[in-house]
Protein backbone atom coordinates (compact mmCIF):
# COMPACT_ATOMS: atom_id res chain seq x y z
CA UNK A 1 0.00 0.00 0.00
CA UNK A 2 1.25 3.39 -1.02
CA UNK A 3 -0.36 6.04 0.45
CA UNK A 4 0.65 10.58 0.54
CA UNK A 5 -0.27 13.48 1.84
CA UNK A 6 0.70 16.83 2.24
CA UNK A 7 -0.48 19.29 4.96
CA UNK A 8 -0.09 22.93 5.41
CA UNK A 9 1.63 23.84 8.27
CA UNK A 10 1.86 27.30 10.52
CA UNK A 11 4.92 30.08 10.09
CA UNK A 12 4.75 28.79 6.01
CA UNK A 13 5.95 25.24 6.67
CA UNK A 14 4.27 22.18 4.75
CA UNK A 15 4.54 18.70 5.65
CA UNK A 16 4.50 15.49 3.18
CA UNK A 17 3.86 12.60 4.93
CA UNK A 18 4.03 9.43 3.05
CA UNK A 19 3.78 5.48 3.67
CA UNK A 20 4.80 3.10 1.61
CA UNK A 21 6.22 -1.08 2.17
CA UNK A 22 5.35 -0.75 6.13
CA UNK A 23 8.02 2.91 6.22
CA UNK A 24 6.47 6.03 6.97
CA UNK A 25 8.64 9.32 6.09
CA UNK A 26 7.71 12.80 6.62
CA UNK A 27 9.30 15.81 4.53
CA UNK A 28 9.38 19.36 5.31
CA UNK A 29 9.18 22.55 2.97
CA UNK A 30 11.31 24.39 3.93
CA UNK A 31 13.47 22.01 5.35
CA UNK A 32 12.65 20.31 8.63
CA UNK A 33 11.97 23.56 11.31
CA UNK A 34 14.45 23.47 13.78
CA UNK A 35 15.44 26.66 13.34
CA UNK A 36 12.20 28.40 15.26
CA UNK A 37 13.42 30.00 18.19
CA UNK A 38 10.31 31.02 19.65
CA UNK A 39 8.29 28.62 21.50
CA UNK A 40 4.92 29.74 20.73
CA UNK A 41 5.72 28.88 17.06
CA UNK A 42 7.23 25.97 17.71
CA UNK A 43 3.71 24.66 20.04
CA UNK A 44 1.66 25.70 17.30
CA UNK A 45 3.87 24.01 14.24
CA UNK A 46 4.13 21.25 17.03
CA UNK A 47 -0.10 21.16 17.70
CA UNK A 48 -0.26 21.09 13.71
CA UNK A 49 2.18 18.46 13.36
CA UNK A 50 0.51 15.80 15.85
CA UNK A 51 -2.95 16.92 14.00
CA UNK A 52 -1.87 15.41 10.70
CA UNK A 53 0.00 12.67 11.89
CA UNK A 54 -3.45 11.54 13.46
CA UNK A 55 -5.12 12.51 10.29
CA UNK A 56 -2.75 10.69 8.39
CA UNK A 57 -2.42 7.52 10.42
CA UNK A 58 -6.21 7.03 10.29
CA UNK A 59 -6.67 7.15 6.82
CA UNK A 60 -3.92 4.25 6.93
CA UNK A 61 -5.85 2.84 9.42
CA UNK A 62 -9.00 3.09 7.76
CA UNK A 63 -7.50 2.46 4.15
CA UNK A 64 -6.07 -1.03 5.71
CA UNK A 65 -8.39 -2.27 8.07
CA UNK A 66 -5.88 -2.79 10.71
CA UNK A 67 -5.47 -1.17 13.72
CA UNK A 68 -2.37 1.20 13.92
CA UNK A 69 0.44 1.92 16.96
CA UNK A 70 2.03 5.03 17.84
CA UNK A 71 4.87 5.77 20.04
CA UNK A 72 6.13 9.15 20.46
CA UNK A 73 9.57 9.00 21.62
CA UNK A 74 9.38 12.61 22.38
CA UNK A 75 6.26 12.10 24.90
CA UNK A 76 6.62 8.16 25.46
CA UNK A 77 3.02 8.29 25.00
CA UNK A 78 1.56 5.01 22.99
CA UNK A 79 -1.64 6.19 20.96
CA UNK A 80 -4.15 3.37 19.30
CA UNK A 81 -5.18 4.41 16.02
CA UNK A 82 -8.70 2.25 15.15
CA UNK A 83 -9.85 2.15 11.48
CA UNK A 84 -12.89 4.04 10.57
CA UNK A 85 -14.56 4.33 7.58
CA UNK A 86 -13.85 7.38 5.77
CA UNK A 87 -14.91 8.59 2.07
Amino acid sequence: MIHRRTYSMPAGYNAEFRYRDGILEIDWTPDFPDSIRKPKIRRRLWRAYEAARADFLGDLAAMSGHRIGLLDTLDGGLTIIEPDTRQ
